[in-house]
């Protein structure tokens, strides 16, 4: 049986790519107040997209952190009922070590959302389909629509969102196809909407774990009940985990060692192979299980707009 998803109740960015808005910022935010910064978000819900239609010329949507949520909201929603890897963070110790992020990556050397760095509660992801658009979608989230009770800890400005990476390999293939969303109805191996929304059934026929607050935390009857008939106010319904890190890629070093590599195995026809393999596909996108040997465009997945 197919869940019938509530587009209205969920963000955009979890139905589509934002493909037609190619130009993007990222703020980063702290919780200064949280009475101003609960104002804040009530007007910020006004204006984020949803999943129900594409967005016109700009969209924007917003994720909180763990942290975030309780310092927003410290009597209604603590970290039970959200997965171990979002209320732990990245940071963590184990983490840190599962991820990667040791040595010069330590999270002790991070820009932001390291131990020693400014905590970070929520980021707002802005889109627009023009610089200019972008510009003044941000300069207006941030001063009349978040307010004074949050404080930027980062701005990420972004290139051009284009079909390549930075090493030139394309890009962004590979999406699932969620149960409830219009792509679904083309067919394709579909994926149960529980797999990335909360609230709805996974691929074991299960309800994802998600927090389930007391009726009395929402007397207005906000929220929606949970569906398993606890009379819980179903805090995570529609929701979804967003993993946001600022990666570096050395576009140059990368080339500078596939080139010494060649160059140190003789085989002068050898640089794109070493390349694909190192990166996982070819730079069509063609994958190294069906194309071994060369870039065959064949095999190459186009890149989904949406």
């Amino acid at each position: 049986m197919t869940d019938t998803l509530d587009l209205a109740d969920i963000q955009g960015i979890v139905a589509r790519g934002y493909a037609d808005l190619p130009f993007a910022t990222y703020l980063v935010l702290s919780v200064d107040d949280p009475a101003a910064a609960r104002d804040g978000l009530g007007r910020l819900a006004d204006v984020v997209t949803a999943a129900a239609r594409p967005p016109g010329g700009t969209a924007t949507n917003v994720a909180l952190t763990a942290a975030g949520i309780e310092r927003i909201a410290p009597a209604v929603a603590g970290r039970e009922g959200f997965s171990d890897q979002f209320v732990g963070g990245m940071v963590e110790p184990h983490r840190s070590r599962v991820l990667g992020d040791v040595d010069d990556d330590d999270p002790g050397t991070w820009q932001w959302g390291g131990p020693g760095s400014d905590p970070v509660h929520a980021i707002v992801l802005a889109f627009a389909r023009t610089p200019a658009d972008l510009t003044a979608h941000v300069t207006r989230l941030h001063d009349d629509v978040l307010g004074p009770g949050f404080r930027v800890v980062s701005r990420l400005d972004t290139t051009q969102l284009s079909e390549r990476e930075h090493f030139g390999f394309h890009d962004g293939i590979s999406q699932p196809i969620v149960e409830g969303l219009p792509r679904a109805a083309d067919g394709g191996d579909v994926v149960r909407a529980g797999e990335f929304l909360l609230g709805y059934r996974n691929e074991y026929g299960q309800l994802t774990a998600r927090p389930i607050l007391p009726a009395t935390a929402d007397p207005s009857a906000l929220l929606p009940r949970d569906p398993e008939g606890s009379g819980g106010a179903d805090l995570g319904r529609n929701g979804s985990y967003l993993v946001f890190r600022q990666l570096e890629q050395d576009v140059e070093g990368f080339w500078r060692y596939i080139d010494r590599a060649v160059a140190a195995s003789g085989d002068a026809d050898g640089r794109e192979l070493l390349a694909a393999k190192m990166v996982g596909r070819w730079p069509s996108g063609a994958p190294l299980v069906f194309a071994p040997e060369r870039d065959e465009r064949a095999y190459a997945l186009s890149l989904i707009h949406i």
